[in-house]
């Protein structure tokens, strides 16, 4: 609690934070100080002798904390000390003008976009700036509107008087604590706002929604919830879109209860999340990554060398390298060092973990890039000496993640991540945003979603500038693809035998795959028109290895028989292609062109692409988008074949790839049987070279040092 204060009201720094909040209860100056669970609120109650001088002193500091640390981006928009005080002495001279009273409104200048942390109720510097509300009573000052968010900062000091009042309504108080202690707090969220979704509720549709709860950290993940926000509401998303500054462990969760509706934080897209995390007992939807990181280790020099080099000799002996849990990087780490160097650890938050650094728990530190830099330790005013490994022991593409019911809404975030690059691309910045295409795929409503989001936040570039530039230098994989290097590019696969998934869904495409007894795959022709007896396309044979490694996946592999009965080739046509896959006569379709209209209006999901055209641009496998898991199987049959060709995997050793639970028991072998029927990506290649042409640029691996963002057509071109 008193850190809370500190952090909340007078501090810079949350040393200092904690530092004030013990001087405020040494002098006496708080008899109670109890943070709601529930709310962004918090309760005070001022000793009687001491409620003006306390009062006028809270007041000062909130101005000032208000005042003089205003948001990066909002700067200008702060008011002053002067400015917020002038609110201060106006309220007062109302009804609430007893001693200690004051009310700043939300709309007081210097009041930017809500931010409060859904756990423990628990203040930050930036939260002091951008929460909801705060109150400071045993009340809430509620709004005219209902519907409204609360529109209460700092409001009321205890005084003699309330003092009084709330002695006589004690005994009823706590009559009601030991009854309806989750009531009554439920009770004051009904009060201040009727906009929060219960975990339970059905959630409206996403292009009907008043709000955006999106969890993410301050900066560079932040910028990508407002440029959401921005397309989905227009020129008034400050106003809905709720920042949630949700705590390390906590974003899958939340986002599965329906807390929040778009989680934009250190999230790697693995084959575990998107399939079926054990954990949630269900897997989720990733658009494309917007930031390709690694672990690194940081931490006391000598003992960085041991972990860098997987040392355990007695020079090592004292080595504890802490990582934090429910991420990544602990399946990592266990790969490399054993069990006894490592130390699980459940921080708060990405600072805490850092500050493990200066306990005995641990001399190094695990974790992507961004969080071990230099230049957060620097800002901590950690002790000891500290550097960061030069060593990259992972890929961890980052991406943005939304439930899997809902696929529509995950292409709305997946096209305006991909403007941002189109408007990097095309040297499109924020003062320019007006250059950006209108569009209408996904209706007249949102016509200038474009539009929006790079006003709101700008291109990528200036995203990475404003946030992440001073961390890490922009280079490799996050710059933008020129078509002149591979983007064939796997991603990780995760801890695919944590627990065993269910397995096909019952009435999915899987199941009725396996009723049927063969795949129905069809091959795109060159025709606009008919189903069969068109011209073959070039990558014809390229599908029809695709086809048949899906075919070795579902029914595990029997090669010849595998090829010949259970597989079914079709001709088709890409203007009937949407319907033959809503209707279930073909299962999956290649190679069709991964764009806008394909993607949304299509009702398309699609693998990674498979092969880059100079005609038709990125190619992939498509199906059906509301049938997620099929989408699922297909995606990661593709980026198994990639990784195959990445880790030297032929068909001869096929029983090096992984195994897997996540399609369910039977599907264990899935990955290997997939590569012991077709081979890896460049046996494929190979075998096609005829009709593909040479392998040259995108089609070549992205080995980790090139370019691997890339702006998929339909907004512009």
């Amino acid at each position: 609690a008193k850190g809370a204060y500190g952090r909340g009201m007078e501090a810079d720094t949350e040393a200092t934070g904690h530092q004030r909040a013990d001087e405020a209860f040494s002098n006496d100056d708080f008899d109670v100080y109890r943070p709601e669970l529930e709310l962004p609120t918090a309760t005070a109650v001022l000793s009687d002798t001491i409620a003006e001088r306390s009062a006028n002193r809270l007041r000062d500091s909130i101005c000032d904390s208000l005042a003089s640390t205003p948001s990066r981006r909002n700067r200008s928009s702060f008011g002053s000390h002067r400015d917020i005080s002038s609110f201060v002495s106006h309220q007062t001279a109302g009804e609430n003008s007893e001693v200690g009273a004051f009310h700043i409104p939300r709309r007081a200048n210097g009041v930017s976009t809500p931010r409060f942390s859904v756990l423990g109720g628990r203040f930050s510097v930036q939260g002091a700036r951008r929460s909801i509300a705060m109150v400071f009573a045993h009340r809430v000052v509620d709004d005219d509107d209902s519907d409204a968010l609360p529109a209460v900062y700092p409001t009321h000091i205890l005084t003699e008087k309330d003092m009084k009042m709330k002695k006589r309504k004690r005994i009823l108080l706590v009559g009601l604590c030991l009854f309806a202690v989750i009531g009554l707090v439920a009770g004051l969220v009904v009060s201040i706002t009727r906009k929060r979704i219960q975990p339970n509720e059905s959630i409206e549709s996403w292009a009907e929604r008043d709000l955006l709860r999106c969890g993410s950290e301050t900066g560079f993940q932040e910028d990508f919830c407002l440029a959401v926000g921005a397309a989905l509401f227009g020129e008034d998303y400050r106003e809905r879109v709720i920042l949630i500054d949700e705590e390390v462990g906590f974003g899958f969760t939340a986002l599965q209860n329906n807390e929040i509706d778009l989680l934009v934080k250190s999230r790697t897209h693995t084959m575990e999340r998107e399939v079926y995390l054990a954990s949630e007992k269900t897997g989720f939807l990733f658009t494309t990554p917007y930031f390709y990181t690694g672990l690194v280790f940081g931490g006391d020099p000598a003992f960085l060398t041991c972990a860098e080099t997987q040392n355990i000799t007695v020079d090592c002996e004292d080595m504890k390298i802490c990582i934090k849990s429910g991420t990544t990087s602990i399946d990592v780490v266990r790969e490399l060092i054993p069990e006894d160097y490592i130390v699980e650890v459940f921080p708060s938050s990405n600072d805490d973990y850092l500050r493990s650094l200066n306990t005995p728990t641990c001399n190094v530190i695990a974790s992507d890039q961004p969080i071990v830099a230099k230049t957060n330790v620097k800002r901590l005013e950690l002790k000891g000496p500290y550097e960061v490994g030069t060593k990259i022991f992972s890929k961890e593409p980052l991406a943005m993640v939304t439930r899997v019911d809902d696929p529509e809404w995950n292409d709305f975030v997946n096209w305006v991540l991909q403007a941002l690059i189109v408007a990097d691309r095309e040297d499109i910045t924020q003062e320019r945003a007006h250059e950006m295409p209108t569009t209408n795929v996904f209706g007249e409503q949102f016509k200038n979603m474009y539009v929006n989001a790079i006003k709101a936040v700008g291109n990528y570039r200036e995203i990475y500038e404003r946030s992440m530039e001073t961390t890490i230098s922009r280079q490799g994989l996050n710059l933008i693809n020129d078509k002149t290097s591979g983007l064939m590019y796997s991603h990780p696969f995760g801890n695919l035998l944590d627990d065993v998934s269910p397995g096909r869904e019952e009435g999915g495409i899987i199941d009725a795959i396996f009723e049927r007894g063969y795949l129905n795959c069809g091959v795109l022709n060159q025709s606009t028109s008919g189903r069969i007896g068109a011209g073959k396309s070039k990558t014809s044979g390229m599908v029809v290895d695709y086809c048949y490694a899906l075919s070795a996946g579902i029914f595990k592999n029997d090669l010849e028989n595998t090829k010949n009965e259970r597989t079914k080739i079709l001709s088709v046509s890409l203007t009937e292609a949407p319907t033959l896959l809503e209707n279930r006569e073909v299962d999956v379709i290649g190679l069709v062109e991964v764009n806008i209209v394909n993607d949304v209006t299509g009702k398309m999901s699609f693998s990674q692409p498979i092969y880059f055209s100079d005609q038709k641009g990125p190619l992939a496998l498509a199906t059906y988008q509301h049938d997620t898991q099929w989408a699922s199987f297909v995606y990661w049959t593709v980026s198994a074949i990639i990784y195959a060709e990445e880790e030297n995997i032929s068909q001869d050793t096929s029983r090096k790839m992984p195994l897997s639970n996540v399609f369910g028991s039977y599907h264990k072998t899935m990955l290997r049987d997939i590569i012991s029927a077709v081979g890896n990506y460049g046996d494929i290649y190979n075998r096609n070279i005829d009709t593909l042409g040479p392998r040259i640029g995108r089609n070549m691996l992205n080995t980790g040092d090139d370019p691997q963002l890339y702006a998929f057509p339909g907004i512009i071109d």
